[in-house]
């Protein structure tokens, strides 16, 4: 009998320790003493699984952990996961919560049966994850983020390249006469709003543009992570102001959002481009019949294989480094912007 039947909860109460301690131990992954791992792999032999430990690095299973906001594009992430995994020997459980429910993984009455009971190697977080929820399962399992940063210390994580794609859309603009532009959309809790607006200001400064932070809109939580429309009249009667003192394009940390702001402006009677172009980021499919947005597109499939590849690189090669790898993306011109 091999390993792969263990009776995790016998082993961890027999030697007084948690079941991930002990799942760890006998995948010989790191964050496990060696008296510790010894013990647990004495303990499993007299109960009968006998196959060796260099022999348990086939067969993985790898938990992908989605947030549900992320709407649709959840598939294409899993459709790369999928096609990465059965390459690499490995299976892969899904599990979705919308955000008002990930908390719940704290509990582990809560957990999917394979996390609770500590047969699962390694996990992916999809989508904004609460830091409490990250802070508490990275400390018993190898993880890796898409796209997300959290305040948990660093991680591996598979992500977009801002800076370039921001480059892109902003060389486009200026290609187009526009040297005013705004961006919407900046959310400190959001790891990629951030990073968006920091490769905004640096493409401006690169160009030696003047930068106008009055032109800076602001969204929250719930508005820019929404995956249907929201109203953001509240930002109307600023971007009027912003127009009036000579901003000509906006630049909008997402699809979404900027799909929200077009149908608000649309409603006031702003004309889209001819009065203000707007740019999207990361390409979603054109929403309540209005315009496509000119923005940026990245495959969501690609960059699932990147990531579960990076995961079994990381359970392979416990102490290597921490990655981060960034795609690139192509732009996508749409009807939303125009010469000044």
């Amino acid at each position: 009998m091999g390993f792969d039947g263990v009776n995790l909860s016998e082993i961890a109460e027999r030697l007084n320790i948690s079941i991930s301690t002990v799942s760890r131990a006998i995948r010989n992954l790191k964050g496990v003493h060696p008296a510790t791992r010894n013990k647990v792999v004495e303990v499993a032999r007299e109960m009968g699984y006998g196959k060796t430990l260099e022999d348990e690095h086939t067969g993985r299973t790898i938990l992908v952990l989605a947030q549900t906001s992320g709407g649709g594009e959840v598939q294409d992430y899993l459709s790369g996961i999928s096609r990465a995994a059965v390459g690499a020997n490995v299976s892969v459980l899904t599990h979705c919560l919308p955000l008002e429910r990930c908390e719940e993984l704290l509990d582990p009455k809560m957990q999917p049966p394979a996390l609770r009971c500590g047969q699962v190697d390694g996990i992916i977080f999809l989508f904004k994850w609460p830091d409490s929820v990250v802070a508490k399962l990275e400390q018993s399992f190898p993880v890796v983020s898409m796209v997300h940063e959290y305040n948990v210390g660093p991680m591996d994580r598979v992500g977009i390249d801002h800076q370039y794609c921001m480059n892109i859309l902003i060389d486009h603009l200026v290609e187009l006469g526009h040297q005013r532009i705004g961006f919407f959309g900046l959310c400190p809790e959001v790891s990629w709003s951030c990073s968006r607006y920091s490769a905004y200001i640096e493409s401006l400064v690169r160009r030696n543009y003047d930068v106008n932070l009055n032109f800076t809109t602001r969204l929250g939580f719930s508005e820019l992570m929404s995956v249907s429309l929201v109203d953001v009249g509240h930002v109307v009667s600023g971007l009027k102001k912003n127009m009036a003192e000579g901003m000509t394009a906006v630049v909008c940390s997402g699809d979404m959002p900027g799909y929200s702001l077009m149908e608000t402006l649309l409603s006031e009677g702003i004309r889209i481009p001819q009065d203000l172009s707007i740019t999207g980021f990361h390409a979603a499919p054109p929403q309540n019949g209005l315009p496509e947005l000119t923005t940026v597109s990245i495959s969501s499939e690609e960059m699932g294989v990147t990531i579960l590849r990076r995961m079994v690189r990381r359970l392979e090669n416990p102490v290597e480094s921490l990655r981060t790898i960034l795609h690139p993306c192509r732009l996508r011109i749409g009807a939303t912007t125009s010469a000044q």
